[in-house]
């Protein structure tokens, strides 16, 4: 495989990070911004908006300037989407994003982002509970009123 021969020959050179990264690119199945947004179930115009924000980074684009996406930033942006669903703050998506970029050092930090807003999932878990609790109850006492000819609880 020719790419691979040159990239072997560059890895003697002094850019390995971005040969590492064109090499990715040429290696995997890549993605155009449509298909991730197919792929992701996300729109196109907040994939967008995650890499403006600054939760996507270092797109690689082609000659026109097409955002190309890899196996890897995919992954990366189904998590994000998880996050979001999860009700997680932009904010603290970014924050969770930049630590990320700095590598394994900083898995502590992001674990600590995490199970903070596991604990806020959990109280709004009490809370909802509380409130079916609520409807339940008040279900009941109106089939209660239906059953009873007259509206009066026997």
């Amino acid at each position: 495989f020719s790419y691979k021969i040159n990239f072997e020959k560059f890895l003697n050179g002094y850019c390995v990070k971005v040969t590492l990264r064109w090499y990715s690119l040429l290696m995997e199945k890549n993605l155009y911004i449509k298909q991730a947004s197919e792929t992701t179930g996300l729109s196109a115009p907040n994939i967008r908006y995650y890499e403006k924000e600054g939760l996507i980074k270092n797109l690689a684009r082609n000659e026109v300037g097409e955002r190309i996406f890899t196996d890897a930033e995919i992954d990366w942006i189904l998590f994000l989407k998880k996050l979001r669903d999860m009700d997680v703050p932009i904010a603290k998506m970014r924050e969770y994003a930049n630590l990320r970029e700095q590598g394994n050092p900083t898995a502590t930090a992001r674990k600590k982002i995490l199970e903070e807003h596991r604990k806020i999932m959990l109280e709004k878990i009490v809370l909802i509970n509380e409130q079916i609790k609520l409807l339940d109850d008040k279900i009941i006492y109106y089939e209660t009123l239906e059953n009873n000819e007259n509206g009066v609880v026997k």
